[in-house]
C-alpha cells in the first residue's frame, strides 16, 4: 500500500516535471540576477566587552552584595542591545550625520551578536565610509543611551538624598542654635566643665574650713591653757603677798599679766578664725547652690545635645551615600560597563557575497514549492473531474 502511493506522488511529479523545473529556474535566475546587479556591501563592526562591575544601585542601608554572575552580564548585552535598536538612538544617529534614511531602514541594516563576554556590532552599507561611520555613531549613541538608564537609580538617589540632605542641614542648624541659646542664657560654654570646676572649688574650700575649724579648736585649747596659767600666777602671787615676799609676788604677777596676754591673743585668733569659718561656710553654701542650678540645667544641655548629635549623625550618614550616588552616577556616565575593545575601521574590502547561501536556500525552496505546488494542481484536477463525473452521471 505505501508502495503504492510513493509510485503515485512519483507519477504526479513526473506529470508536472515542467512546473518544478520552472520555478527552480526562475528563483535560481532571480536570485543571480540581483546578486550580479547590487551593489557591494561593506560592513562595519565594532567590538564590545562587559566588564565585572557592582551594580548601579545605591542602597540607604547596607547589604549583602554577590559578584557580578553570568545572568547579570546576559541582562547587560541584552540591555545594550535593546538601547542599540532603539528607534530613538537611531534618529538621533540620523540626525547628527544627516541621513537620508529612516530610523527603520537604519537598524534593518544592523546586526548584533553575543561572543561570551563580547558583543558584536556590524551596519552593512553600500560605501565603506558609511559604513564606518554609522555603525561608530550608533554605537556610540547607544553606549551613551545605555549609561543613562544605568546611572538612573543612582541620578534618582542622589536627588532624593540631596533634598533630604538639605532638610536635615536646616534641623541641625537649628538645633546647634537653640544649644547656642541656651548657653548664652545661663552664660556658661560647656556646661560638665563648668560643674566640675565647682565640684573642686567647693572641695578645696571644704578643706579650707575644716582646716580653720581645726585652728579654732587649737586656739581654743591654747586660750583655756594660759588661762589657767594666769589664774595659778595670781593665787602664787597672793600667797607671795600674804608673806611680805616682794620679790616673788612681783615674778607672779609679771607672769600673771603674760599669760594673759598669751590668752587673749589665742582668744583673737580663735574669733577671726570663727570669722573666717562663717565666709567659708557663706562661700561654700554659694556654690553649692551654683552647683544645684548647674546640674539642674545638665538634663537640657543633655536632651539639646543629644539632638545636635543625633541630626549631625543623620547629616554625616546622608552626606556619605549622597558622595556614593554621585560616584555611582559618574561611574555609570562616564566610564559605564561596557567598553569598546575594538572600535570600527573602514573596511578595505566588500563583505563577503551571501550568494551560496541564498543560492542553496532558494533552490531547496523553489523545489519544495513546485513539488507542493504540484500536489495542488493535481488535487484541484482530480476534484474538477469527480465534479464532471457527477454532472453526467444520472442519478
Amino acid at each position: 500500500m505505501e508502495n503504492n502511493e510513493f509510485l503515485i506522488y512519483l507519477q504526479i511529479i513526473r506529470r508536472r516535471w515542467w512546473l518544478i523545473a520552472l520555478l527552480f529556474v526562475t528563483t535560481m535566475a532571480v536570485i543571480f540576477l540581483t546578486s550580479f546587479t547590487s551593489k557591494p556591501v561593506y560592513q562595519g563592526k565594532v567590538r564590545l566587552q562587559v566588564i565585572a562591575s557592582e551594580p548601579g544601585e545605591v542602597s540607604l542601608f547596607s547589604q549583602v552584595r554577590s559578584s557580578l554572575s553570568q545572568d547579570q552580564i546576559r541582562t547587560a548585552q541584552e540591555e545594550f542591545r535593546s538601547a542599540l535598536f532603539s528607534g530613538t538612538v537611531a534618529w538621533q544617529t540620523i540626525a547628527e550625520l544627516n541621513l537620508s534614511i529612516g530610523a527603520a531602514d537604519l537598524l534593518d541594516h544592523l546586526n548584533f551578536k553575543v561572543d561570551a563576554d563580547f558583543l558584536n556590532v556590524t551596519y552593512s552599507a553600500d560605501n565603506p565610509q558609511e559604513a564606518e561611520q554609522i555603525i561608530t555613531e550608533q554605537v556610540k549613541n547607544a553606549l551613551n543611551y545605555h549609561r543613562q538608564l544605568q546611572a538612573q537609580p543612582a541620578t534618582v538617589l542622589r536627588e532624593f538624598i540631596s533634598t533630604e540632605l538639605d532638610a536635615e542641614e536646616k534641623r541641625l542648624s537649628s538645633a546647634r542654635q537653640d544649644l547656642l541659646n541656651f548657653k548664652l542664657a545661663n552664660n556658661l560654654d560647656d556646661l560638665d566643665r563648668e560643674i566640675a570646676a565647682y565640684q573642686d572649688e567647693i572641695r578645696s574650700l571644704q578643706l579650707e574650713r575644716d582646716r580653720v575649724k581645726t585652728s579654732i579648736q587649737s586656739e581654743h585649747a591654747t586660750a583655756q591653757i594660759y588661762s589657767a596659767e594666769k589664774e595659778k600666777a595670781v593665787k602664787a602671787a597672793q600667797k607671795a603677798d600674804d608673806r611680805k615676799a616682794t620679790t616673788t609676788r612681783d615674778y607672779y604677777v609679771g607672769a600673771a599679766r603674760s599669760f594673759g596676754q598669751q590668752a587673749l591673743n589665742a582668744q583673737v585668733k580663735e574669733s577671726a578664725a570663727k570669722v573666717q569659718q562663717d565666709d567659708l561656710e557663706a562661700m561654700i553654701a554659694r556654690r553649692e547652690s551654683t552647683l544645684s542650678s548647674l546640674i539642674s540645667l545638665k538634663s537640657q544641655a543633655t536632651i539639646l545635645k543629644e539632638k545636635v548629635n543625633e541630626l549631625a549623625g543623620n547629616r554625616n550618614f546622608l552626606l556619605a551615600k549622597l558622595n556614593e550616588s554621585r560616584l555611582k552616577e559618574d561611574q555609570a556616565l562616564k566610564a559605564g560597563f561596557i567598553r569598546v575593545i575594538e572600535p570600527a575601521r573602514q573596511p578595505d574590502r566588500p563583505a563577503p557575497s551571501q550568494l551560496p547561501k541564498i543560492s542553496l536556500i532558494g533552490a531547496i525552496t523553489s523545489l519544495l514549492a513546485g513539488i507542493i505546488l504540484s500536489f495542488l494542481l493535481e488535487f484541484f484536477e482530480v476534484l474538477g473531474r469527480e465534479a464532471r463525473w457527477r454532472q453526467e452521471t444520472p442519478e
